[in-house]
This record gives structure tokens, sequence and C-alpha cells, in this order.
């Protein structure tokens, strides 16, 4: 059977892409050696800017965000 509305399978893999973010964005521990690459960081969070399915994600996530403000009158 062919796939006729995509909208819930796009909706599924943004919701499962804003957790994965939501899970990322904890604070490590910061490293502090001889061995260590603070530059590893920094070219993580780029890819997350370079990825299609993350920016998007970003988007509708600050989208999100302002229809609660929006909901809850603190906008």
């Amino acid at each position: 059977m062919p796939l006729t509305n995509p909208a819930p399978v796009v909706h599924q893999n943004l919701q499962m892409a804003i957790k994965q973010k939501q899970e990322s964005t904890k604070p490590a521990a910061p490293r502090k050696g001889l061995l260590s690459s603070a530059k590893q960081a920094d070219r993580s969070e780029q890819d997350d800017i370079l990825n299609p399915s993350r920016r998007v994600a970003s988007y509708v996530e600050i989208i999100m965000q302002k229809r609660e403000e929006m909901k809850n009158g603190t906008a």
C-alpha cells in the first residue's frame, strides 16, 4: 500500500529529532588534559547546524515555544 500522506511520519521524525536535541544539550564535564580535543565538540555543533533535519527540528521547536508563549499570554 503506497504512502499517501507522509505528514504523520514527518511529524514523528521531527518529534524524535527535538527530543534528541534536548537530550544532547545536557552539559558535559569539561575535558582538560593533554590528549583531549576541544575542536571535537565544536565540530558536532556545526554538523547539527548543517544537517537539514536538525535545522528544521530547531525551527519547529522555536515555533512551538512561541505558540506556548502566546497561549499562556506571556508574549
